[in-house]
């Protein structure tokens, strides 16, 4: 592969030996010097990146030096004009230039703050996978045949549904990428095909031992510090895992609720809306619940304003997730102390666990499955397709409250069973 060579212009380069125009606007040249030897070598500014490229033409003879120089100079010519980038970007600016992106988009409402996080997420994979310092220009594509190997060496491996979705987030980047005229239109990762194993779009909850493991442990937590930004971090985890619980929201959800969006009525119930551009579905919806959550964060938090986060920082009125990873970093050390009391502690737990749970109790009540995707935010096919599960357990439940014999006469009598085991 030609090796590039670029130099910041500070002011027009001197050539000591010969020098000669090429193409036209004086931009271009084709030189040999006393450090070049024999050799003729291209330079060509490049205004828009203000730097330099210069590459050698691997000829002595003056006549092809200017023929290969010529072509070189449509070619480059034409790059620039299309509004390409000459110099190849490394992975990690073509990251940075894609998060700045999105961060803009997340601003405007386009997606949600859960949404952003989770690219951000991909994108450290991605950077893992290829390193942050490679250059695009020398990244073949069919390099990313082998990322699901790269995944799946992790331990634990990622599911194949989740690889998937992955190879979808890095497949954006490259064709944002390219539409920014970053990459040229060939630059598409060439990904190993495979299927997802069924039953994998299913969601993997907490048992309701585990959720009152971890509810009986952080209701107390706070207790055990003397630190005021501890405290005040463990409560309002703790205050987070239960509106979770309660209202069925999403994590991203939950951290972008503002006290504007609550409303306490006086039957201790309160009513909460959720904004179209802080949900992931862009529509927004209203639940309504215990209030006792939303009383109490209220007596210790000191960002109680109209605009300010329910579940802020400490420091200020900025969401758990406004310091990186802060709110999983806390979510990982209540899960190693629950883990110390507890051997028996399921450590896969993460936070839409709540929502999961809140979720599987709806449809074991009975609820119907469109209500339920109406107040958590789902499609109907969705409740369907992940909570299947449950549903085979109702019937089942069902089945068992029916008591089927056979008569001397070949006739079938059903009898409903009472929750102590006897007939009705």
């Amino acid at each position: 592969m030609t090796q590039l060579r670029k130099t910041q212009r500070t002011k027009i380069q001197r050539i000591d030996g010969e020098k000669f125009p090429i193409g036209v606007g004086h931009v271009a040249v084709i030189y040999r010097s006393t450090r070049s030897g024999k050799i003729w070598q291209y330079r060509h500014w490049v205004k828009s990146e203000q730097k330099y490229f210069r590459i050698s033409l691997h000829t002595t003879n003056l006549r092809d030096a200017q023929h290969r120089a010529e072509e070189q100079f449509l070619k480059l010519s034409g790059q620039i004009y299309s509004g390409h980038t000459v110099f190849s970007i490394t992975a990690g600016e073509q990251v940075l230039k894609s998060l700045s992106f999105q961060s803009t988009r997340r601003k405007t409402g386009v997606i949600s703050l859960n949404r952003l996080l989770a690219f951000k997420r991909v994108m450290s994979r991605y950077l893992d996978f290829v390193g942050s310092d490679t250059r695009l220009s020398n990244l073949p594509m069919d390099r990313f045949r082998k990322y699901l190997e790269f995944r799946r060496a992790h331990t634990p491996p990622p599911s194949f549904l989740t690889i998937q979705q992955e190879q979808s987030d890095i497949m954006g980047l490259f064709k944002w990428s390219i539409d920014e005229k970053l990459l040229p239109a060939t630059a598409i990762p060439k990904f190993s095909q495979f299927k997802t194993l069924p039953g994998e779009g299913k969601r993997a909850g907490i048992s309701f031992a585990t959720y009152n493991q971890i509810v009986s442990f952080s209701k107390g937590w706070h207790k055990h510090t003397t630190n005021d930004r501890d405290t005040y971090d463990r409560r309002i985890l703790h205050h987070a895992i239960m509106g979770m619980a309660w209202y069925g929201w999403r994590t991203g959800e939950m951290l972008a609720l503002e006290w504007r969006d609550v409303q306490i009525r006086d039957d201790d119930t309160a009513v909460v809306t959720l904004r179209p551009e802080v949900t992931k579905t862009r529509v927004g919806r209203l639940n309504i619940n215990r209030a006792d959550i939303f009383r109490r964060v209220k007596e210790f938090s000191k960002h109680t304003g109209p605009t300010n986060r329910v579940f802020a920082s400490f420091a200020n009125n900025a969401h758990l997730m406004s310091e990186g990873t802060y709110f999983y970093q806390r979510w990982a050390e209540l899960k190693t102390h629950i883990r110390a009391r507890h051997p028996d502690f399921n450590m896969g737990a993460d936070p839409y666990c709540f929502r999961h749970l809140w979720i599987t109790i709806r449809l074991l009540a009975g609820d119907s499955p469109y209500d339920i995707a109406r107040l958590a935010g789902n499609s109907l096919r969705m409740i369907e397709q992940h909570y299947d599960h449950v549903r085979n357990e109702l019937i089942a439940q069902k089945i068992l409250r029916k008591q089927v014999r056979f008569n001397p006469d070949g006739t079938l009598t059903v009898t409903e069973v009472t929750k102590e085991g006897a007939p009705q």
